[in-house]
């Protein structure tokens, strides 16, 4: 989607990204080591999830710098304390909703000194994404729609946590 709004074959008037993540300054229920001592697998965690926003910062900033993208693209971040994600929720143009759960596994986790440490974390990448319709009247999709949505925007207007928006107002 990135590269085809960047060569202005996707013409949206707008982009905005909303990510609801944990704060990063305290360790997580998961990922987790086995051995509760060993802080290496939030460590590892922490270095990804900043590692990905760096990324996604960079891949707006190249589709806003091209000259064929006419897109608004704004990304609002809210680190929330305290919060270990149990499920995972898209909202694409207020009409779809992809939903998926973390599931809790033991797994060996590989560092990025390739040391091997036995710890509880999420597969992630490779849970099963449930698809909602808000406006399919044969099923449950619109129920099911309203209610996710209702929780994300619930949280995003009370929970505690910092707001950082890119780009930002002044640059």
């Amino acid at each position: 989607m990135w590269s085809a709004v960047g060569r202005g074959d996707l013409r949206p008037d707008s982009i905005r990204l909303r990510l609801m993540l944990p704060s990063g300054d305290s360790p997580l229920a998961y990922p987790a080591a086995v051995d509760q001592g060993d802080s290496r697998p939030f460590e590892r965690w922490d270095s990804s999830a900043k590692g990905h926003l760096t990324t996604l910062k960079n891949t707006i900033s190249m589709v806003s710098d091209s000259h064929r993208s006419t897109t608004d693209i704004r990304l609002e971040i809210k680190r929330l304390h305290s919060v270990t994600p149990q499920v995972k929720i898209y909202i694409l143009n207020n009409e779809t909703l992809l939903h998926g759960v973390y599931a809790l596994v033991e797994r060996n986790m590989i560092l990025d000194d390739d040391s091997v440490v036995p710890a509880l974390d999420v597969l992630g990448l490779q849970s099963n994404l449930f698809h909602y319709s808000a406006t399919d009247s044969n099923t449950q999709g619109p129920l099911h729609f309203t209610e996710y949505q209702a929780m994300f925007e619930g949280l995003w207007r009370h929970a505690h946590g910092t707001l950082s928006v890119y780009p930002s107002a002044d640059g």
